[in-house]
């Protein structure tokens, strides 16, 4: 164990807090249900999506990869959007705008988008329960949950249809996945 190799307790603890974090949210271990609001500011959970494959895309309305990652998003949703066995939702981060304001901002996009957006109002919850435990310092980011638990990570860009087809397979396991 290397953390034995570090002689200051204090830094030693926090070496091990850390990975005690981070091993939170690895391949196959639990989801955290955290709460948003959907852009009509109904409250959600992620637990509301169960007995689905959720991929969760965590955007901004300033950043530029976020917004060029959404068509991409709407075109793996609009070939998935008749399975019930799988939802795609977008979470606006780390801008703190309101349920109304992001709808308006949905609504002046050059092309419509139809999956699910929801908003996590005051940006801590999806930075401290999702991305800071992953090392996770930049969006996008997406993550796909199957039974609650977490499956697969990483750019939205990288999710194909074949990677999310393999996904809904009952025997489905991240080293099957392609490429």
């Amino acid at each position: 164990d290397f953390s034995r190799q570090i002689r200051n307790k204090e830094l030693r603890n926090s070496f091990q807090a850390k990975l005690q974090e981070r091993a939170k949210l690895m391949e196959g271990r639990p989801a955290p249900d955290i709460p948003f609001k959907d852009i009509d500011g109904k409250e959600m959970r992620l637990s509301d999506f169960k007995g689905k494959v959720l991929y969760v895309d965590f955007w901004a309305t300033w950043c530029g990869p976020c917004l060029a990652a959404m068509p991409h998003m709407e075109q793996l949703h609009q070939a998935f959007k008749n399975n019930p066995h799988m939802q795609v939702i977008g979470v606006n981060v780390m801008d703190r705008k309101s349920p109304e304001s992001l709808k308006e901002f949905l609504r002046n996009r050059p092309s419509p988008l139809t999956y699910a957006m929801a908003v996590d109002v005051d940006g801590k919850k999806t930075r401290d329960k999702w991305l800071s435990p992953m090392g996770v310092n930049g969006i996008p980011h997406a993550f796909a949950v199957k039974n609650g638990k977490l499956i697969w990570r990483g750019h939205p860009g990288k999710l194909s249809e074949e990677m999310m087809r393999a996904m809904l397979k009952p025997d489905f396991s991240a080293a099957s996945l392609p490429g």
